[in-house]
């Protein structure tokens, strides 16, 4: 169960990741820091649009693939399948008892406008995926979180019930 537990959180921190578009400046791919590379430029060949390119919208694989590939979640799995730090620092700090998961971003992390990347970001981008205005089909794969199946449901509106918190930026 565990195992399955860790698997959805990989997947969901990558998925949900990627309110943090374009971070990073960089003159290498996933490096961070330093200048922007010159020309920054990617080419998907596709036989349809995908319908949205919205992280919590999204549904189509076409999506799927694009969204990863302009996207750098909190984790990334690596070529074996296992989760390993994107956004993230480390791997997550998790509390004796297994319910409490504590992640720390990289330092310096940028927009792609130069704004910093706050843990902000990343509490405003998981309740939006679980607001029932946002009417994420994929709602599901955060709902697991305390209060997130209350909130996604419509039982308890207030967002601050759902527990993702981010203590500083």
């Amino acid at each position: 169960m565990k195992a399955n537990k860790w698997l959805a959180t990989a997947v969901a921190l990558t998925m949900v990741g990627g309110v943090a578009a374009g971070c990073g400046k960089t003159t290498e791919p996933n490096q961070g820091g330093g200048a922007p590379a010159a020309k920054q430029e990617l080419n998907i060949g596709f036989r349809a649009e995908p319908p949205a390119l919205d992280n919590s919208k999204a549904t189509a694989s076409a999506a799927f693939t694009m969204l990863n590939a302009f996207n750098e979640g909190l984790y990334r799995l690596d070529k074996d399948g296992k989760a390993t730090p994107g956004l993230a620092k480390e791997l997550p700090k998790i509390s004796a008892d297994g319910l409490t998961y504590t992640i720390t971003l990289r330092d310096g992390l940028t927009y792609a406008d130069g704004s910093p990347v706050k843990a902000g970001d990343f509490e405003f981008a998981w309740k939006r995926t679980l607001a029932p205005e946002t009417k994420s089909q994929y709602a599901f794969m955060v709902a697991w979180i305390k209060g997130g199946t209350d909130y996604n449901s419509g039982k308890n509106k207030d967002a601050n019930s759902v527990a993702v918190k981010a203590v500083d930026d």
